[in-house]
Parts: C-alpha cells; sequence; structure tokens
C-alpha cells in the first residue's frame, strides 16, 4: 500500500527570485509488515545546511490517506527520513520527481513486495547504492537465469527487462559510487569461469550492452572500487585452481570511454586464495583478508595503498576459520569476526597487529554474518542472536533485535549504515532497518562537559579516552564525526589538529599539510570546495598545495596534539526559509 503526501519546497532561481515547487512524497510499506493504524511520526529534512529549528511537526502516519501536506521542508533538503515509534524510514531526496520512503519496524525485518528473485549458492548480491540493490543467479521454470533491481525506497523488486547477458553465480561486484556496479567473472555453469565484466546502471534500471573481459577468467575472487575510480579485482581461481603471481591481481581502469584490465600494474598477492574479503577502508587504503588456499583457511590479511599499486605490510589473525569475515568501519579500520575462534571479534588495520575486542561476543556462533552500522560501529549475527560492535566499548548483544537474521549460505548487502538485505531460502529478499543515519546526518556540538563520543568514530584501537569533556588523543590517534559527510563546513576545535578526509586524500591542519603554531586558541578550519582554510584568533589563511575534488564529500575528524575539547562541526550551505 501506499500513502501519497506532499511537500512545498522553496527553490532558488538564478539566485536572484523562488519559487515554490511541490514534490510528492510516497510512503510505502510491505505486505509482511503493515503500519498499524492510528500511528505517528515525524519527518527529518537534512542537507548541506545546519539543522532546521525544529523538527517538522509529528503527524499521524495514516498509509490510506492521500495528499496530505508536509510543511517547512526547504528546498535544498538532500535526505528525508521519517521517524515514528517503532517505525522508521529514510531516502535521499532525488533532484526532481517523487521521493520515496520505504517505512519498516525496527525491531523486525521484513521481507520485500514483488517477485521473489530464488535462491542460488553464491548468487549475485550487492548494493549499488544506498536505495538500489541487485540480484542474480537463480533458475526460474523456464531454466533461464533472470537478474531482479530492488529498490529500497518502494519496497519492490522488479525483474529486469535485459539483465546481465551472462548469468553468472560466484562472481564479484564492486559498486563505483555513481550508481553504475561491475559484475565481474564468476561461472556460467560448474566448471566454466567467466571472463566477461557487465556494467549494471542504477539510471536505466538495468544492465548495459557493452561489455569488456579480464585479462584471467577467474570466479570466487573479490574486488573493490578503488579511492581514485579504478577497480582492484583479487584472489579466486579458474578451472586450473588458484591463481598465482600477476594473476592473483588485475586492476580495472577507465579512460572515460571503455574499460581495460591493467593486470600488472598492482602487486599480486602474498597469499593466493579464493572467497577472500575485499574492502576499500575509511582511509582509502585496501583490505584482503579471509579466504581458502590449497591448505585451507588463510590467516595473513594483506593491505594495499589507495592506487592500489603498492603492498603495505601485511598482519595476521589468530585460528580462521571457514566461518568468518570481515566489515570495514566508518572510522577506520575493520572488524574481523570468526566463529570459532577465541577471542571471536578482532580489530584489524594497515601497519598494526590484530586487537582483540574486549568485551568479545560470547555464547556460541553457528554462523558469522557482519553488517556496517551507523556510529562506527558493526552488527552481527550469530546464526541466532544479533550483536554490536561499539569501538569505544566493545560488543554488547543488541536488545530489541530481530530473532531471525540471514541463513547460513544467505548472500547479504548493505548499502548505507541503517539497513542491511539478504535472501532467503525462499527467494524472498528481506530488509531490517533500524537507523536513518546517513551522509547527511547532522548532531553536535560532539565534545562538551557534558557529552560523549557518541556520534564520532576512532581511526584505530585501543580507542582514545574521553574524560571531563575531552578527548585525549596522542599524535597518532584520530576520531571523525560517525556516517556524516560534508561539502562546503567550518570546524572548530581546541587541543588539536583538524583532519578533513576525502576519499582520495586527507589533509591534516595543524600536521605537515598546514603546520600552526603552538596556541590556547581554539583551530578554527573552512573547506570550501577544493581549498581549505585555517585561522587562530586572526584572518583566515590558505592551505598551501592543497586541491581537494570540489565535488567529493569529505568526513571531518581530529587528530592528536593533546587533549581535544569543544568540537563544532557546521554544513555552511543555507537553508532557505
Amino acid at each position: 500500500m501506499r500513502a501519497r503526501s506532499f511537500v512545498t519546497l522553496l527553490l532558488c532561481v538564478a539566485c536572484s527570485r523562488t519559487e515554490t515547487v511541490t514534490r510528492f512524497v510516497n510512503l510505502h510499506e510491505t505486505a509482511a509488515c503493515k503500519v498499524p493504524d492510528a500511528s505517528f511520526a515525524k519527518y527529518i529534512a537534512t542537507g548541506d545546511f545546519e539543522p532546521l529549528a525544529e523538527n517538522i511537526a509529528q503527524q499521524p502516519l495514516d498509509m490510506d490517506v492521500v495528499g496530505q501536506p508536509i510543511d517547512g521542508v526547504p528546498g535544498n533538503v538532500k535526505s528525508l527520513s521519517l521517524l515514528g515509534s517503532p517505525f522508521l524510514g529514510a531516502t535521499l531526496v532525488p533532484d526532481a520527481g517523487d521521493v520515496d520512503i520505504l517505512v519498516l519496524p525496527s525491531s523486525s525485518s521484513c521481507a520485500l513486495n514483488g517477485n521473489g528473485v530464488g535462491f542460488a549458492n553464491q548468487m549475485v548480491f550487492a548494493a549499488v547504492s544506498s536505495t538500489t540493490f541487485i540480484a542474480s543467479g537463480a533458475t526460474d521454470a523456464n531454466n533461464l537465469h533472470p537478474s531482479f533491481s530492488i529498490n529500497l525506497g518502494t519496497g519492490r523488486v522488479a525483474r529486469m527487462a535485459i539483465g546481465m547477458g551472462k548469468p553468472r553465480t560466484n562472481a564479484a561486484v564492486a559498486a563505483l559510487g555513481d550508481g553504475r556496479a561491475l559484475v565481474i567473472g564468476g561461472k556460467v555453469t560448474q566448471n566454466t569461469t567467466e571472463p566477461s565484466v557487465e556494467i549494471y546502471d542504477e539510471a536505466k534500471g538495468d544492465f548495459e550492452n557493452n561489455t569488456f573481459n579480464l585479462q584471467t577468467p577467474r570466479s570466487d575472487h573479490g574486488a573493490v572500487a578503488l579511492a581514485n575510480g579504478d577497480v582492484l579485482v583479487a584472489g579466486g581461481q579458474d578451472a586450473q585452481g588458484l591463481l598465482a603471481g600477476t594473476q592473483s591481481t588485475e586492476r580495472l581502469q577507465f579512460d572515460g570511454t571503455l574499460w581495460r584490465s591493467n593486470q600488472g600494474s598492482t602487486p599480486p598477492l602474498m597469499k593466493p586464495r579464493k572467497n577472500p574479503y575485499v574492502l576499500r577502508l575509511a582511509d582509502g587504503t585496501v583490505l584482503v583478508g579471509g579466504g581458502f588456499d590449497a591448505s585451507g583457511p588463510v590467516s595473513m590479511i594483506e593491505f594495499f595503498s589507495k592506487d592500489g599499486a603498492t603492498e603495505l605490510d601485511a598482519t595476521t589473525v589468530l585460528s580462521p576459520t571457514g566461518k568468518n569475515a570481515f566489515v570495514a568501519l566508518d572510522g577506520g579500520g575493520a572488524l574481523f569476526v570468526d566463529a570459532d575462534s577465541v577471542p571471536h571479534a578482532w580489530f584489524v588495520a594497515p601497519k598494526q597487529v590484530a586487537i582483540p575486542i574486549t568485551p568479545d561476543i560470547t555464547g556460541t556462533l553457528t554462523d558469522v554474518k557482519v553488517f556496517a552500522h551507523d556510529l562506527g560501529g558493526a552488527l552481527i549475527w550469530t546464526g541466532s542472536t544479533w550483536w554490536k560492535f561499539d569501538p569505544w566499548s566493545g560488543c554488547t548483544q543488541l536488545a530489541g533485535a530481530p530473532q531471525t537474521g540471514p541463513d547460513v549460505t544467505s548472500p547479504i548487502a548493505f548499502g548505507e549504515p541503517g539497513m542491511r538485505a539478504w535472501v532467503n531460502l525462499d527467494g524472498s529478499v528481506s530488509v531490517w532497518r533500524d537507523s536513518i543515519r546517513n551522509e547527511f546526518a547532522t548532531e553536535g556540538p560532539y565534545l562538551e562537559s557534558d557529552t560523549q563520543t557518541s556520534f564520532m568514530s576512532p581511526d584505530a584501537l585501543p580507542a582514545p579516552t574521553f574524560s571531563n569533556g575531552a578527548l585525549t588523543l596522542s599524535t597518532t590517534q584520530a576520531a571523525f564525526v560517525s556516517d556524516a559527510r560534508y561539502l562546503d563546513v567550518a570546524v572548530q576545535v581546541e587541543g588539536a589538529h583538524v583532519v578533513i578526509r576525502a576519499p582520495n586524500e586527507e589533509i591534516e591542519v595543524g600536521g605537515g599539510d598546514c603546520p600552526i603554531q603552538p596556541s590556547e586558541t581554539p583551530l578554527y578550519v573552512e573547506r570550501h570546495g577544493a581549498t581549505v582554510s585555517f585561522a587562530q584568533g586572526g584572518p583566515l589563511v590558505l592551505c598551501d598545495k592543497v586541491a581537494i575534488d570540489p565535488s567529493a564529500r569529505v568526513a571531518v575528524g581530529v587528530r592528536g596534539n593533546g587533549a581535544a575539547k569543544n568540537l563544532v562541526v557546521k554544513r555552511l550551505g543555507t537553508a532557505l526559509p
């Protein structure tokens, strides 16, 4: 069922006059999780501006009402969220057209509407963006392998008109961050390894007709988009066995017209493996971990530079088994969880040994599924219970979580920290949302005498300590505002440097990029497009030799120089009246 409301937006026209535009907001529910009558909710509008003075007033959440007005939404809204009890919804607002919000209970998972995607072991199932997943790999009654798009705004699962030209299992998927994703290699039959790479385009809702080939056909590999837009492919096997040497990695590059494989431009894996996790970490470095070689589970975790051209120092985890998982954390590093090792959970990052998480997960783990979660944390499904990892306080069993989760063989995916999805054995797709946070999250101030660090994430463990309104940082420690990303932004802090982390570079104001003199005066930093400037009680000074991609959204944090306090972060966009 769908309820349709309308919102009046005040838009700037040529920056000299304004006009009123009406946009429709469509609320959707699933047949499995109906919104009860007499429910209430309020809308929260965020974007590249400071929070509105008041949240939009609470109003009935009536799924049968058409034409209900939503007042108070600015024209430059980027994210519209719905906060009810116990129902949530959130979506990024497109530049034009309707706004679709799927309303879900926060304490249970829900099967989506529409066609089931079928089920196949090692099927393709991945997030293309925060609102679109793709699925393929199952066989229907006609012995075909249809492809499906999954719209997390409407909750609809729909069969694509074209789909993949070479349906496959055991493939890798790399989302490019612009609404496109590469489906790479895989198996067409049990004994046929596929060389082709196909491109899904969210704007078209389907796969493109053009494809290109890997230099080495492979299946059971991993892949991830690099910060510079290339794609690193690592590990896997072909019909002859594990891929080793220069064949163990490939870099896929786009020249503006064509994609091509540049095998040999990335160092080979020190430990060839199949079924690895390949993750891009918060600082842009790449982790290759887990998987199997001829001897069994691989304990070595390898790291590559942001551009994939250099291999960094490797580390190891203890007693890995086949039942483990990795997930990148928003502040930095990754969480590793193993069903059979003790402790079960470890923090891993480049240039340091693996650190056990305290407190750890207790009880028996029959399976391991790990999802990124809000506030720099992660959610862990043990096969019977949900646990939450918080980088400041370790692992705790999650109260109010669903009683069920993915099956042992279920493909899983997540596109934003508040939502996760998996394919059930009956071919249906289930989703669970328990947070409305996304890149337009806005809170603060962050470090004061009466606040904690709950909206910040450390970049490494052990985490810095918080006491009396100050975060005590060593010279190598940092903490970042969780989940949020910014265009133009102003930052002020006492007792620390300011870090502006773009996808492909990092600027530390107070460090080597923009040196400052020790001072008791708060450090003030602004980012405008490609430039970063700062001040300490005087006029703004431009940071030399700094040129950020002006379209890049950045993370904001502080790095060690003593005791950081009174951190304030403000988006510099303006909400229209």
